[in-house]
C-alpha cells in the first residue's frame, strides 16, 4: 500500500479546497525524491505560465467590456442602436450608417451650394437695378 498523491490546492477568496490526485505506481520519474522535486518544479513553472495566460485573458476581457460600454454610450448619445438583424458587434451597421450620413452630408452641401448661387443671383439683381426706377414704379402705382 505504497501510494503517492499530489495534493492540488484550489484557493478562492472564501474557500480552500484540496484535491488529492493519485500517482500511478509505474511512474518511474516519481520514484526518487530528486525526480519528484524536478516534477514539482516543472509543474510550478507550468502553473505560473497558466496564471500569466489567465491574467492576459482577464485583461482582454476587461478591455472588451470597456469597449462595449463605450459603444453603448456612443449609441445612446446618437440616439440610435443597430437593429437586431445586424451582426452582434454592430460593425456592419456602423458602416451602413456612416455611408448614409456621408450621402446626407453631400446632399446638404449641394443644397447649400445651390442656395449660395441663388443668394448671389439675388444680390446681383439688386445691385444692377436703378434705385430711382424703384421710386418711379412706386409713384406710378400710387398715382
Amino acid at each position: 500500500l505504497d501510494r503517492r498523491y499530489v495534493i492540488l490546492t484550489y484557493t478562492t477568496e472564501f474557500d480552500r479546497v484540496h484535491y488529492p490526485l493519485p500517482l500511478t505506481r509505474n511512474d518511474d520519474a516519481l520514484t526518487t525524491p530528486d525526480a519528484m522535486r524536478q516534477t514539482i518544479t516543472r509543474m510550478g513553472t507550468e502553473i505560473e505560465a497558466l496564471r500569466k495566460r489567465i491574467g492576459v485573458d482577464k485583461e482582454l476581457r476587461h478591455q472588451n467590456e470597456v469597449l462595449r460600454e463605450r459603444v453603448q454610450r456612443l449609441e445612446s448619445c446618437v440616439g440610435v442602436a443597430p437593429p437586431s438583424h445586424y451582426a452582434s458587434d454592430g460593425t456592419e451597421w456602423l458602416r451602413a450608417e456612416c455611408a448614409r450620413l456621408q450621402r446626407e452630408n453631400a446632399d446638404l452641401e449641394a443644397a447649400i451650394s445651390r442656395m449660395r448661387v441663388e443668394v448671389a443671383e439675388i444680390e446681383q439683381g439688386a445691385t444692377t437695378r436703378d434705385p430711382n426706377a424703384e421710386e418711379a414704379s412706386e409713384k406710378v402705382v400710387e398715382g
